[in-house]
Order: structure tokens, then sequence, then C-alpha cells
């Protein structure tokens, strides 16, 4: 089951974050959805994280044969599901989330059922 903490949730409003603490927390969320895409299966191929970026992330994985890659837009608080385009090095969107949770905790569930009908 997947259980992303949105860091806005996790912390205190006046508490302050250090700064290695994001990506700690970034990896922490991004190994659960590992396990969670391994029970679809999906292989996960590549992820990006990029800090100074405004925490945006993406992760490129395979269901069925099928490329896909998940991008939070750490700027634009969106998440995105997209897909293999026919081009090499293309993606075309498939559905887009808003992330008002911190990293989009409850985009990524929806993310992950909307890859499990595939």
């Amino acid at each position: 089951m997947l259980v992303l903490r949105p860091l806005s949730v996790t912390l205190d409003r006046q508490e302050a974050m250090d700064p290695q603490e994001y990506p700690v927390r970034h990896f922490e969320s991004m190994a659960e959805l590992a396990e969670e895409l391994r029970t679809l299966p999906a292989q996960v191929l590549e992820h990006a994280y990029h800090y100074s970026a405004f925490g945006s992330w993406w992760t490129t994985l395979r269901r069925k044969g099928i490329a896909f890659r998940i991008v939070f837009d750490g700027k634009e608080r969106q998440l995105r599901l997209e897909q293999a385009g026919t081009a090499t090095e293309s993606w075309e969107a498939c559905h887009t989330w808003p992330a008002d949770d911190g990293e989009g905790a409850q985009a990524i569930r929806e993310v992950v059922a909307r890859l499990r009908a595939v």
C-alpha cells in the first residue's frame, strides 16, 4: 500500500527543515513508490531529482512493454503521467494532476491506479 507522506503534512508549519532533509524525504517516498510499482508489476528504469528546481523529479518505468514517465514539476506543483511517443526521446502527456500536498502523494496514488489499468 502506498503511504507517501506529503512534506506539508509531515512538518509543523512553524518548523523549518534542514536543506538536506528534503532529498532524504524525497528518496524515502520514491522507495515506497518503487515498492508499489513492483506490485503492478512495473520496472523502474531511470530516476532524476533536482533540489535546485523546486524539488522537481521524474521517473521512467516500463509496464507491459510500454515506457511511461512520471514527472513532478515542483514549481508548478503538478504531477504528470507521460507515455513514450513514437519518435525517439518524445513523450506524450496522458494526464496531469495538481500536487497541492507537498510532493503530490495523492496524485501519485492516482498515477499508480492509472498504470494498474494498463
